[in-house]
């Protein structure tokens, strides 16, 4: 399993691999998600790649360093804001769009639960497959797709992911796996049971525009705000991915991957033993 960096999906912030031991974890632990060992040397290993850096060369570019990183929490703050903003909007929009929701919508969503005859489950568990960054609103392949009768919803941004939650609130208590958007962790881009899988495409077939009207003035307003923020919010967080990768360089020049070398392969050795 690969697990993607939130901030910039082209980049892996760890793997997670499955033995018949169980399962070992390769995982980045550095800010912003920092993760300390639970027991360090009897189950986890802690991994220095520090030890390989030229600390001589890093000291000269002592000023550099510290100005990037500030200027990087400068540009991921200002992002953050405005992500704030336009979430707040978000919900102003979504009040807007649930007061005018036709009451066909209720029908809509037991045709979709009807199909479900999946047994309660106490576990849900939660995947993302969608990120925002500095390359805009990415999304990954649907997964455990066999087996299961799917759904698909389009919409607007908005008028699906209401109906995604009428039809939770249905399934809830049968309900495997959930995916939420990284907007909003109550909106969900996907739902699994054991025989239904639920999901939001931009060529689903289900229309959830059908059951709104949204040829109000207030609505259309808030929305043309809401993508402004989001357009802003995506340039501040290039700003802090350029920023990023300026820092980037600096260290790669001063790491000696020669010894890190080493640490890979044993690292390597060790997970094919487990095999």
């Amino acid at each position: 399993e690969a697990i993607l960096c939130s901030s910039d999906p082209e980049s892996l912030d760890g793997i997670v691999v499955h033995t018949p031991k169980g399962k070992i974890a390769l995982i980045d632990g550095t800010s912003p998600h920092a993760t300390e060992a639970q027991y360090p040397g009897a189950v986890d290993e802690l991994v220095d790649l520090g030890a390989g850096f030229n600390v001589k060369l890093l000291e000269e570019e002592k000023a550099r360093i510290i100005s990037l990183n500030a200027e990087k929490k400068g540009s991921y703050d200002e992002a953050y804001r405005l992500l704030g903003l336009a979430g707040a909007i978000n919900d102003s929009l979504r009040h807007c769009l649930e007061n005018n929701a036709r009451s066909d919508i209720n029908q809509a969503v037991f045709n979709i639960t009807r199909l479900d005859n999946s047994r309660p489950s106490s576990n849900k568990k939660v995947k993302y497959l969608s990120s925002f960054s500095r390359l805009g609103y990415k999304s990954l392949p649907l997964f455990d797709v066999r087996d299961r009768t799917k759904i698909s919803i389009r919409g607007n941004g908005h008028t699906e992911f209401i109906l995604m939650n009428k039809i939770y609130v249905k399934l809830c208590d049968r309900i495997k796996t959930i995916c939420p958007s990284p907007f909003r962790k109550n909106d969900l881009e996907a739902i699994y049971t054991d025989n239904l899988l639920i999901y939001i495409s931009e060529d689903g077939a289900v229309d959830s525009t059908e059951f709104f009207d949204l040829n109000i003035p207030f609505y259309l307003q808030l929305e043309k705000m809401e993508k402004d923020l989001l357009s802003l919010a995506k340039e501040s967080l290039c700003e802090a991915s350029k920023e990023h990768f300026l820092l980037e360089d600096i260290y790669k020049k001063a790491m000696n991957f020669a010894n890190n070398k080493k640490l890979c392969e044993r690292i390597k050795e060790f997970i094919f033993a487990c095999l």
